[in-house]
């Protein structure tokens, strides 16, 4: 099986020359190109340029994904349009040209800034370790502002709209970044939650998209973004109380399902005799299609669940018993049953 990925860079703030594209046409003979846009897809091999530098050189966005996934994506800032003092508590300052595993880092090159994104494996939060995790808080050096200043296809535009935000002076995106560093348990848990923006709540659209694309857990989003707590929380006390709202969620969520079950239960237990007769009549006829064998399967296996429920599977086996020896030349039907492990000493295959 092959894998599919993509490469994708944007010109926002001016658009490619003639001999920029020619110098772009060198790296790849098949991409796409014209003057905001370089795109290019692989199912085996790679880009042979290096994607940092292309977008430090040509471009203001870059996103890569792998089999539709996103898996990195980088945002190109004119240094002097940036106060970067007011991301310090967000995000971390890259240090040297090793790009971080997971989460987002700034670095500073010439007269650009580079923001660097790497989404979460999944939405699984990290336990936290005090003992292991590193206080990335404070990497940036203290005298550092003083001498420097949804589809595969979905993802370019809302990361456009997340760099304009930025570039205006937003700190939402900069807080969900921060979020994603906590997920990946980048942050020690006596770490305290930087200032939370105005306005975060509810998220825009691109700002939840963004979300998405950073793969934030939604539980851990859903209390950063309640408005009912008091004072900042550490690290560890929002994953506390995003694991508690996960696991009310899952056991309502589980009531739920455990309720409509049983309504639906009693309703069939009150129409079971018709259930058997429209069976009966379905698979009584000349020729079967393979529909109505899917029809009866499924009233089938809910007839067993019901059975099962009520402990009174050996009633139902002998009603199916029956069935099948009047049915006994239908052997897809057979066969179907016997795969389910509807039948007497049988269970279905794993």
């Amino acid at each position: 099986m092959s894998y599919h990925e993509t490469y994708e860079f944007l010109a926002i703030d001016r658009c490619l020359t003639r001999s920029e594209m020619r110098a772009l046409r060198a790296i790849s003979t098949r991409a796409t190109i014209t003057p905001s846009r370089f795109y290019n897809f692989y199912d085996w091999g790679g880009l042979r340029g290096d994607p940092r530098d292309m977008l430090r050189r040509y471009f203001d966005l870059f996103v890569y994904t792998g089999n539709g996934r996103p898996e990195l994506g980088m945002l190109r800032f004119p240094a002097d349009r940036l106060d970067l003092t007011r991301w310090r508590p967000y995000v971390t300052k890259q240090r040297g040209a090793t790009e971080p595993a997971s989460g987002a880092s700034v670095a500073t090159e010439g007269d650009t800034v580079i923001l660097t994104m790497r989404p979460a494996e999944d939405t699984t939060l990290w336990p936290v370790d005090r003992e292991t995790i590193d206080d990335v808080d404070n990497r940036w050096p203290d005298d550092y502002f003083e001498d420097e200043l949804l589809d595969e296809a979905a993802w370019p535009v809302p990361l456009a709209l997340v760099r304009a935000d930025l570039l205006a002076g937003d700190l939402r995106p900069l807080y969900l970044l921060w979020l994603l560093s906590v997920q990946c348990g980048e942050r020690r848990a006596t770490t305290v939650a930087p200032p939370r923006p105005p306005n975060l709540a509810p998220l825009t659209g691109s700002l939840h998209v963004f979300a998405e694309f950073l793969r934030l857990n939604p539980d851990l989003l859903t209390i950063a973004l309640e408005t009912r707590q008091s004072g900042a929380r550490t690290v560890e006390e929002l994953l506390t109380a995003a694991d508690a709202w996960s696991r009310t969620q899952r056991r309502k969520e589980a009531e739920r399902a455990a309720a409509a079950r049983s309504r639906r239960l009693a309703a069939l237990e009150k129409r079971q005799e018709t259930e058997w007769r429209e069976i009966e009549r379905e698979l009584d006829a000349p020729r079967v299609r393979p529909s109505i064998y899917d029809d009866a399967m499924r009233r089938l296996t809910a007839l067993h669940e019901l059975a099962v429920d009520r402990r009174n599977e050996a009633a139902f086996r002998g009603r199916l018993r029956a069935l099948l020896d009047r049915q006994g030349k239908k052997t897809s039907l057979q066969r179907r049953v016997k795969e389910a492990g509807l039948e007497a000493g049988t269970e279905a295959p794993e």
